[in-house]
């Protein structure tokens, strides 16, 4: 665990500018995320509230159907792991990659805020014991992914503009073991998620 700590603190002290957009990228997308929820209709907005109450009933009641929850949150998350990925693999990908991350800030914003309408002060009690660690972890593996999803591109772009002659094979050797680590990184969330998570906020649930 030390060792893994260490490698990352590396890895952003040596990229810590491009790690700095990532992250302002996916923190503009929660910031929208949650002034999305505020500016709906009531109607939208109870639909909303209403889904948030039913899972953490389920919970509550613990009616929550595990295999369901697994199945969703890994065809989910995996789903936008490998997109984000191939997307690195071409030029005309790179917009698309922005708009992803921004949209995973968004969609982690639209939740907790969500949780907060719902139990208001309380919520935010819930919704920190929601998110962490496991948001956290989920964030440090986009900003990672969408790194080297962004810099293959535009490598791959200076490639053809400036005829720029890149080591290919190393480079997609490399952003290979970066999907596998996300990958890897992310069904260990996703257990973490579906099987602990619940388990914990039951005892808090008001």
């Amino acid at each position: 665990m030390i060792t893994i700590y260490q490698e990352f603190k590396k890895e952003l002290s040596r990229r810590k500018r491009g790690y700095a957009f990532i992250f302002g990228l996916i923190l503009a997308g929660c910031f929208c995320g949650s002034l999305f929820m505020s500016i709906l209709d009531n109607h939208d907005k109870l639909l909303v509230i209403n889904k948030v109450k039913a899972y953490f009933d389920s919970i509550k009641d613990n009616n929550l159907n595990y295999l369901w929850a697994l199945k969703n949150n890994f065809l989910a998350n995996f789903s936008y792991i490998i997109l984000l990925w191939l997307l690195g693999l071409s030029i005309i990908g790179l917009p698309l990659i922005l708009f992803f991350l921004f949209f995973k800030g968004f969609i982690i914003g639209f939740g907790i805020t969500s949780i907060i309408y719902q139990y208001k002060i309380y919520g935010l009690f819930i919704a920190l014991l929601y998110i962490f660690p496991h948001y956290i972890i989920t964030v440090i593996i986009t900003m990672i992914l969408g790194y080297y999803a962004v810099t293959f591109s535009i490598n791959l772009l200076l490639a053809l503009l400036k005829s720029k002659t890149i080591n290919f094979a190393e480079i997609m050797n490399r952003y290979l073991k970066i999907l596998s680590m996300t990958l890897i990184l992310t069904s260990i969330v996703i257990l973490y998620t579906v099987f602990v998570i619940p388990n914990i906020i039951r005892f808090f649930l008001p």
